[in-house]
């Protein structure tokens, strides 16, 4: 318990952890199991009360204390949910075997802005939960990269094998990126990394817009999942408060909020193109039925 305690402690600062757990552990005291479960119960009451309940001397730390510790919580479930974001996405091209109406480029210039991201928030030392995110979110967006490299036939003639290879290639080349930009010794100047995540907003911009235009040349969606892009808008638009909170950088904050705007306009897109297709799909069947009939009476 002293690992959780102090794992606890280190997230939401000295201050607030004994703001919020009082006197139930003390510095010199070690961590028992039930002083831990009787504050972690009485956490979601001390979090209200410190809203409503507080004397006015204390209300701001407590006030400050109870952003920091929604912040973290929120911080925590958006991973969490970013473990699985783009399962969705991935599973739906396994089925289909192709990946129809999704843009290439879109998904490389989206998986450029992640790992920007990543690598901006480990160099500047920003906590694990501000952009830990990121990180699974770049390992979905990597392996549906590697597979529309394997899938799409319009890009890559050739048998498997070839395919393949083009896979192998670009898989080694984005990890020897990584590991240069993430290395324990840095490697490269934070002052080139600030640079990178200065670019990350007209990267997100393309990154976005390119996916909008090819569902607009296309008048469809293809492959797209709703679910994925759903939970990706709800993450984005959290991540604007918790950026806010635990960074307050400007260049991590404003990606999430153009982000969070392009996202909506592609889930209405696939919203109306599934509609527009359903409603093709159920006029083309009606006039097969009318044929049928047609061919029936003569």
């Amino acid at each position: 318990m002293d690992l959780i305690a102090s794992i606890i402690k280190k997230e939401i600062g000295s201050k607030c952890f004994h703001a919020f757990f009082g006197d139930h552990f003390d510095d010199n005291e070690t961590y028992s199991i039930i002083s831990m479960v009787q504050s972690l119960i009485s956490f979601p009451i001390q979090i209200i009360s410190s809203i409503f309940f507080t004397q006015p001397t204390s209300s701001q730390l407590n006030m400050e204390c109870t952003k920091i510790v929604i912040s973290k919580v929120l911080s925590y479930t958006i991973i969490m949910g970013s473990l699985l974001v783009k399962l969705p996405q991935i599973i739906k091209i396994f089925q289909a075997r192709n990946c129809d109406g999704i843009s290439i480029y879109s998904i490389l210039v989206e998986l450029l802005a992640i790992t920007t991201t990543m690598i901006y928030g480990y160099a500047q030392d920003f906590p694990f939960s501000s952009w830990g995110d990121s990180l699974f979110m770049g390992i979905q967006t990597f392996i549906i990269a590697n597979l529309y490299f394997y899938y799409n036939q319009r890009i890559l003639k050739g048998s498997n094998s070839n395919n393949l290879a083009t896979c192998l290639i670009f898989s080694s080349f984005y990890i020897l990126i990584i590991g240069i930009f993430m290395a324990p010794q840095q490697v490269i100047p934070l002052y080139y990394i600030s640079a990178l995540q200065t670019f990350n907003l007209p990267i997100v911009f393309f990154s976005k817009a390119l996916q909008i235009f090819e569902n607009y040349k296309n008048s469809s969606t293809g492959q797209l999942s709703i679910l994925s892009y759903s939970l990706i808008t709800l993450g984005s638009m959290a991540r604007i408060f918790t950026s806010i909170q635990e960074t307050g950088d400007t260049l991590v904050i404003l990606p999430f909020c153009l982000a969070s705007c392009l996202n909506v306009v592609l889930i209405l897109q696939i919203l109306y193109y599934s509609s527009s297709s359903k409603a093709k799909n159920l006029i083309r069947s009606n006039k097969d039925n009318d044929r049928n009939k047609k061919l029936k009476n003569k």
